[in-house]
Formats: C-alpha cells, sequence, structure tokens
C-alpha cells in the first residue's frame, strides 16, 4: 500500500498576504493614476509660470489684444496709467465704454447746477472688477441717493491697481474736471504700495509688493504712516477748497485702521467696510475672479452702508438711514490693544513670507527686499551672495539697506566675478528691535540678459541676523 502525501512548501497564511497586498498595490495605483490625471489635467494658474515664462506670455498676448490701460506720463510719476478714453471693454459679466477721461463712469461734463456730484476715489474695489457697473457700489450708492428724486451724481473714480499716491495724484490732476461737490476715498488693505502688475501700458519691474497683508515691520509702519498722513494732506486740501470728504477704508483692514490713524495722528472722519461684508457670500468665487472681490450682493451692502455714513457724517441730508444691520462707526484713534495683536497674528503666514519683490527663477534682477526674523538682542544683519560669472556685470556695484529711520546702507563693489558667497554686513539699530521682523533692501546697479529676455544680477541673496 503506497501513502500519498502531498508537502506543503509554504504556510497556509501566505496567499491571503500575497493576495492583501497586491490589492494594496492596486488602490496605490488607482489613487496616483487620478492625482496624476488631476495634476496633468489641472488648469495652470498664472503662478505655475516661471519668470521667463510670464515674460513670453506677455509679449505674445500684447500682440493680439489692445491695450487696456495706457501711460499718463505728462501728468507726473505718481498718477502711472489710465483706461483709454471711449473704449469699449469687457469686464467679467459686463461690457462698458470709458468716459472722455478713461474712468467706467458717468459723462464727466457738463454737471446739471442743481445735482451734487460726490466723487469715489479708489482702485479695483471701487471700480467694480468682474461685476456689471449697476452693481457696483458706486452706482447702487446713486439710486439709493436719488430714491426721492435726482438730486446727486456719483461718480466712479476708480482704475484697478491704483495705489493712494495715483488716486490723489489723478483726483489732483482731473479735480477742475470733475468738479465735486463731496469725495469719498476708498484705500484698500493693499494700497501701502502698488502690488499689481499691470498687463497694458504699464509693467512694474521694479517696486515694493505689499500683497495686501500687514506686518509688524519698520518698512510696512513707515508706509502706512506716509498712506494716512498722505490722505489726511488731501482731506485738509479739500477743506480748504470748500470741498468736504469721508474716507471709506475697504477690504481686510478690520480692526486696524484706528491703529495707524493713531501713529499717524489721522484726524479725518472715516469708516471701515464691516468684517462681515468680507466674508465668502459676499464676494466673487475664484473661478470668476481669483482677487475675490465683492459680488453684487457685497457691492449692495458697501453701498448701504456709505449711504448710511454719509448721511451721519452729515454730508448728506433730507434722507432717512436705510436697515442693514451694521451701526455706522467713526472710529477715530480708538483701538483694543488685544484685537490688535490678534490682527497682527492672523497675518502672519503672510507676514513671515521672505521675499517682498517678486525674483526670477532664484535669481535677482535690478533688486530685491527681503524679509527676515530679528530677536530684539540680534545686532548683526548678514546678506549673503553669489555672484554670475558674466564678464558684462563688471564693475558691479551692490548696495544693502536696512529699511530704519536711519535708512543706514551699504555699497560694495566688485570689480570683477568672484567665485564662493560673498557676505556684507551690516549693524542693526536699537531703533528696530520693537520689530520681530526686518526688511532688507538689496540693489544691483547693473543686469544682464543670459538665454532668456529677463534681466539679471546675481543668484538669490540669503540673510541671517546675529
Amino acid at each position: 500500500m503506497i501513502e500519498n502525501h502531498t508537502r506543503q512548501r509554504y504556510p497556509t497564511w501566505l496567499p491571503k498576504v500575497l493576495l492583501s497586498t497586491t490589492a494594496g498595490l492596486f488602490a496605490v495605483a488607482a489613487v496616483l493614476s487620478v492625482a496624476t490625471y488631476k495634476l496633468t489635467t489641472r488648469r495652470v494658474e498664472l503662478q505655475d509660470l516661471s519668470a521667463t515664462q510670464r515674460q513670453h506670455l506677455i509679449q505674445e498676448a500684447n500682440k493680439i489684444v489692445p491695450p487696456i490701460f495706457q501711460p499718463f506720463p505728462l501728468a507726473g510719476p505718481p498718477l502711472f496709467y489710465l483706461m483709454t478714453p471711449f473704449t469699449r471693454y469687457e469686464n467679467a459679466l459686463d461690457t462698458f465704454t470709458t468716459n472722455e477721461l478713461g474712468f467706467r463712469a458717468v459723462a464727466t461734463s457738463p454737471k446739471p447746477n442743481d445735482v451734487k456730484r460726490i466723487v469715489v476715489v479708489g482702485d479695483s474695489w471701487t471700480f467694480g472688477q468682474s461685476v456689471k457697473q449697476v452693481d457696483t457700489f458706486t452706482y447702487q450708492l446713486d439710486q439709493l441717493l436719488n430714491r426721492k428724486g435726482h438730486r446727486w451724481q456719483v461718480y466712479n473714480f476708480g482704475i484697478p491697481g491704483w495705489n493712494t499716491a495715483n488716486e490723489i495724484a489723478a483726483l489732483r490732476t482731473y479735480f477742475s474736471r470733475v468738479r465735486p461737490d463731496i469725495v469719498v476715498f476708498c484705500p484698500t488693505s493693499n494700497d501701502i504700495d502698488d502690488g499689481y502688475g499691470i498687463w497694458n501700458g504699464r509693467l512694474i519691474n521694479r517696486g515694493f509688493n505689499s500683497g495686501a497683508m500687514f506686518r509688524r515691520s519698520y518698512a510696512f509702519e513707515s508706509r502706512w504712516i506716509r498712506v494716512f498722513k498722505s490722505l489726511q494732506a488731501e482731506v485738509d486740501a479739500l477743506k480748504g477748497l470748500g470741498v468736504p470728504s469721508l474716507i471709506y477704508f475697504l477690504a481686510e483692514w478690520r480692526k486696524l485702521t484706528p491703529y495707524y490713524a493713531k501713529l499717524s495722528d489721522f484726524r479725518a472722519p472715516y469708516v471701515v467696510v464691516p468684517s462681515r461684508y468680507l466674508e465668502a457670500k459676499y464676494r466673487l468665487t475664484p473661478d470668476v475672479d481669483p482677487g475675490r472681490h465683492p459680488s453684487p450682493k457685497g457691492h449692495r451692502s458697501i453701498g448701504i452702508y456709505l449711504h448710511n455714513a454719509l448721511l451721519e457724517a452729515g454730508l448728506v441730508n433730507g434722507l432717512d438711514r436705510l436697515p442693514i444691520g451694521d451701526r455706522v462707526v467713526f472710529p477715530g484713534q480708538v483701538f483694543d490693544s488685544a484685537e490688535v495683536a490678534a490682527e497682527f497674528k492672523a497675518w502672519e503666514r503672510l507676514a513671515n513670507q521672505v521675499e517682498l519683490m517678486p525674483l526670477n527663477d532664484g535669481f535677482m534682477s535690478w533688486e530685491g527686499m527681503f524679509s527676515v526674523t530679528a530677536p530684539p538682542k540680534a545686532r548683526t544683519v548678514r546678506v549673503h551672495l553669489k555672484l554670475i560669472d558674466d564678464p558684462g556685470l563688471y564693475p558691479l556695484a551692490i548696495e544693502v539697506r536696512l529699511e530704519s529711520p536711519e535708512n543706514i546702507s551699504l555699497t560694495k563693489v566688485f570689480d570683477r566675478f568672484v567665485p564662493g558667497v560673498q557676505t556684507i554686513e551690516i549693524t542693526k539699530p536699537s531703533s528696530l528691535d520693537t520689530y520681530p521682523v526686518i526688511e532688507v533692501h538689496v540693489i544691483a546697479d547693473r543686469v544682464v540678459v543670459p538665454k532668456d529676455l529677463t534681466p539679471i544680477s546675481m543668484f538669490r541673496p540669503t540673510l541671517d541676523v546675529r
């Protein structure tokens, strides 16, 4: 009798393990396939492009798209640009024609003798970025003021990308043309300096890029103080001409306006857009408007609040305040220190941004501004440079400027290319000890253009504070 014995050459649990492992690998492969598909089919965003690709995009686009903005150099540097007069444009959801000055507004003249004109000065929020003209808060305000008869005319004096310096310069230039009876300034939270790269008419190659942020640093604080002082000076000048004014702070100001008002001794009457109007339901979605400007609902609320503020300030009379649920507040210079600290805390993510000027794929062009954490007891700021081996650059003078009340700077000249890391040290003054971060400005006096169209002067500098 022969017994048939089959020998088991592997453990009984092994097939189960292999099966589960195979299933797991298939699941991982499926997830990776979906992720790869999403990445490869995702719409390319502007931030995905390198500086060189952006430059080429602008060049190609300028060949097929007519200019939207035009330079206005004869009016002086602060004005920069305007929209082309008597030109038809598309604004996402609307098509409109600019007036004789280049604004999305009623004809500048003649103004009826029995009608008073309110000129609303601002940027893209005032202009009405990505909404129809009838949905802008300036148009809504016009309708609200005239619900008992045509006595007021609201003039939209806003251009996308303008900062406070642009707005004030434009108002002065066109004051006798627009003939305001009341002026409303609408500064937004990126008006510290112009952070926009306007496509046609003006390209920002140099300059401070605020990115609509607030940070506890001398560079930001001193700029905001200058903005508030310039607004106060313009309010005083208008008062001397018999024209009253109101400041209406829009966008992300929240609780910070009275803080800067106190620092700058700002005395002009002002209101701040209620924080709830900055919520998502009052703003456009990113697919419609990447800048998340106000939606028609947001514009309507902003217009009603401005209507009530004009009544509260005594600039308009004969009308009733409209129900909206938000009491008009004139904050003045009164603020809660804890609230201000909380606001700056909320901005820390952006405030920790290192590069405040756009760089070219790891290279610096004419200049760069960098933010660095600075402990109060630290005394030395070190800027580490890596030069480019290109004979056309030399001699190269590099200035390192510390943004401070003393405006300390140090310049080093390189007669020729020097390999390795070159360090420039500059002393941090005690005046900056109260600020958790400081800004350092690096400026080169020459650039070269290697293989693309973007000028460069050196590799991206790095910084540390000791």
